[in-house]
């Protein structure tokens, strides 16, 4: 099953924004027929949609260390699965590093959540 995530901000007569992923459920745990004793089974989702949010929106000194990490794990997903796919020296190539590389935290005050 295909579904889509989408997480969003709206200020009624001024602006939205929403970020927009589609996931996939998988079986996790099923090996086989699905009926191995012992093994519990459980479904879970995988991302299909690889591409970077933008950082330049983000207002990283809202954001808990967890939040930021959370974005550098997605990021590098990204970078993993899809820079391998993309020529090396092309515009695409080199935008998607930069948009995948860690957000800068130095000098970072963050309000404690």
């Amino acid at each position: 099953m295909v579904l889509s995530n989408e997480p969003g901000y709206y200020e009624s007569g001024n602006f939205g924004i929403r970020i927009e992923n589609l996931l996939i459920v998988k079986a996790k745990g099923f090996e086989g027929n699905g009926k191995i004793e012992g093994i519990k089974k459980f479904l879970q989702f995988e991302r299909l949609t690889m591409i970077p949010i933008q950082k330049s929106l983000i207002d990283i000194s809202l954001m808990s260390d967890q939040e930021l990490d959370w974005i550098d794990a997605y990021h590098a997903e990204i970078w993993d699965k899809v820079g391998a796919r993309l020529e090396d020296g092309t515009d695409a190539k080199v935008w998607l590093e930069e948009s995948c590389q860690k957000i800068e935290r130095k000098g970072l005050v963050q309000v404690p959540v």
